[in-house]
């Protein structure tokens, strides 16, 4: 309801990237969709399930902290690549950023 209703605030004031949103919900949705059911059909209550779920957040708690560390640095290696990337090239990236997005947001709602 809350990313509902920020999408919804943003939208109207013309700050949202459609185009962005659209291929980060070509890999999220999927990405969702199918780790929800593979935690139904083998279980969340399995002890190497809640581990599984404790590694995932863990690392991504992890990258998250050393990406924030390391805002400037990282800001200022892609500056320095020569040539952009191709188009095709950003649209995997975006749809896998939000497939990992997916799950990271399925595993967190169990």
């Amino acid at each position: 309801a809350t990313k509902a209703t920020g999408t919804l605030v943003h939208g109207l004031k013309g700050s949202v990237d459609w185009q962005v949103t659209l291929r980060l919900a070509a890999g999220s949705v999927p990405g969702a969709t199918v780790t929800l059911l593979l935690l139904h059909r083998y279980g969340m209550d399995t002890p190497g399930a809640s581990r599984l779920i404790q590694l995932v957040l863990g690392a991504a708690l992890l990258v998250t902290a050393v990406a924030l560390v390391f805002r400037p640095q990282l800001a200022a290696l892609g500056a320095h690549r020569r040539r952009a990337p191709t188009q095709g090239r950003t649209l995997l990236l975006t749809m896998l950023t939000g497939a990992m997005l997916g799950v990271l947001v399925s595993l967190t709602s169990v």
